[in-house]
């Protein structure tokens, strides 16, 4: 086995449900890429860009009074800093490996802006974009220090980075955020619009977060974590399968629909005040989890519906659960297939496999010669949260045998997990011809050696060893065995037998 880290996708045993009634924000086609040569020249400072014209820009520098208007295109290639102007219209091509920044003295821009590489918003004081709309595209990154309000359209792509050093608005238009995108808003974040956030995304909100209007989907597997005081709900919010949602401060759910899927998980730390109901859109016995660490105010008659476990540290009456299930059952971080071990030549080589993960960080993974005393010899990454199952593989160069060899995986707040130890498999070359099982006797093969002797029972514990000095047939138990022979050359083999009863 290679040391690789891989994610499989494993098909069937899910039902899984999609969003129901949410609306989606629509993104029409990004405009093309933009050339750096030709048009009406270099864009250089005091440059009014008219409708019709193209200007480029290929330097590192600052550039001031610099007007774009309706119908104009401004492309960089560059790291352009424009420090003063109007952006009254027109479009900005921001190509890969460029970046353009706004200085202090520019406070909105009604441009429609298409960013491929870096696009900072460095005003103190917030900075607007009016009528756009914003692209950011995948991979790309969008910077901001202060505010950042979104009165249109935007759209962050696949794998952008998004940092706001400051409050975020969205007020009209949408916000479209695409698959495996990080937001870090160091501020409050309030949505008077539609937003959706794509698939394995991970948001950030190091303020309060408050939905005011439209709906906020969240996609399969995306993380929303709140840090501010409060978090309230007026209108529709929908978290997909297999998303989290952490919220540190107080929780207030006005009304509108709160759909919970596919193990959906819901954490509130603060205090609790709902007065409308939950709803669960998933499959029937798949179901959602909702931990309510701080008190509780329950004003709806049926504040959670089926498939809901409500875990709380106070009392919750039938009326407050409605038909939701009581208990503090939370998923395990993974559902682990299987893990095996061998022991190959120098190398330790281990595999395992995985129906799913939540909030997995990290894995590590230890041997021991006598089930008390472990070593730890990896640790590798774990998915996260995924609604599908993963195969890992890792080699370890040891060429000191271990028996035995287990898996624990650590969630990002630190919880881990142990799994049960398993038997080592020792293989080596020509251990073929030590043995072969005949009926119900183990035939030693090799004449004329002096050999060694080991049995274990199935969790590892030796049972018997003995030396022997020629060839001879050894009557096998019922069932399973494990057996480990060296000749003395020092190769061994280990292999569990079954021996049907």
């Amino acid at each position: 086995m290679k040391a690789i880290y891989a994610k499989s996708l494993i098909l069937g045993g899910w039902a899984l449900c999609a969003f129901s009634v949410q609306a989606q924000v629509t993104v029409p086609g990004i405009p093309p890429s933009g050339v750096c040569s030709g048009g009406n020249g270099a864009l250089s400072s005091s440059t009014t860009i008219n409708s019709g014209e193209t200007y480029w820009y290929t330097s590192n520098g600052n550039l001031g009074n610099i007007s774009i208007d309706a119908g104009g295109t401004l492309v960089v290639c560059g790291d352009l800093t424009i420090n003063s102007g109007n952006l009254n219209g027109g479009i900005i091509l921001i190509e890969p490996g460029g970046s353009l920044s706004f200085g202090n003295s520019i406070s909105s821009t009604n441009a429609q802006i298409v960013n491929r590489g870096a696009l900072n918003l460095n005003r103190n004081a917030g900075f607007a974009v009016n009528t756009g709309p914003l692209y950011v595209d995948t991979g790309a990154t969008l910077n901001t220090n202060g505010r950042l309000t979104l009165n249109t359209l935007t759209s962050f792509g696949d794998n952008a980075q998004i940092s706001i050093d400051g409050p975020l608005v969205v007020n009209s238009g949408g916000l479209a955020v695409g698959d495996a995108v990080q937001m870090n808003i160091d501020g409050n974040f309030t949505l008077n619009t539609n937003v959706d956030i794509g698939e394995a995304s991970l948001v950030n909100v190091a303020g309060s977060l408050t939905l005011n209007g439209g709906n906020f989907n969240v996609g399969d597997s995306t993380e929303v974590n709140v840090e501010g005081p409060v978090t309230t709900i007026n209108s529709n919010i929908f978290l997909g399968d297999y998303a989290s949602m952490d919220l540190l401060g107080d929780f207030v759910f006005n009304g509108g629909t709160f759909e919970l899927n596919n193990f959906t998980i819901l954490t509130i730390q603060g205090n609790s005040t709902v007065n409308d109901d939950f709803s669960y859109a998933g499959t029937p016995g798949n179901g959602a989890f909702v931990n309510l660490q701080g008190s509780s105010t329950f004003n709806a008659p049926a504040s959670f519906s089926q498939w809901v476990n409500v875990c709380s540290p106070n009392p919750l009456t039938p009326s407050d659960l409605g038909n939701a299930t009581p208990g503090c059952v939370t998923p395990l971080p993974i559902e682990l297939v299987s893990f095996d071990a061998e022991h190959n030549g120098a190398d330790f080589e281990f595999e395992w496999e995985t129906a799913s993960e939540l909030n997995n960080a990290y894995y590590f993974i230890e041997v021991s010669k006598d089930l008390v005393h472990w070593e730890r010899v990896a640790q590798l990454n774990g998915g996260g949260t995924l609604p599908y199952g993963s195969t890992y593989e890792h080699t370890v160069f040891a060429s000191l045998y271990m028996p035995y060899a287990r898996l624990i995986q650590q969630d990002f707040d630190g919880r881990q997990e142990i799994f049960a130890p398993v038997s080592v498999s020792k293989s080596a070359q020509g251990s073929a011809s030590l043995w072969k099982v005949n009926g119900a006797n183990l035939q030693l093969m090799p004449q004329g050696q002096r050999l060694h002797m080991a049995q274990y029972n199935l969790e590892g514990k030796l049972l018997q060893s003995w030396d022997i000095e020629t060839s001879q047939s050894i009557e096998l138990p019922t069932g399973f065995s494990l057996w480990q022979l060296c000749d003395q050359n020092g190769t061994c083999a280990f292999e569990k037998i079954y021996l049907a009863p």
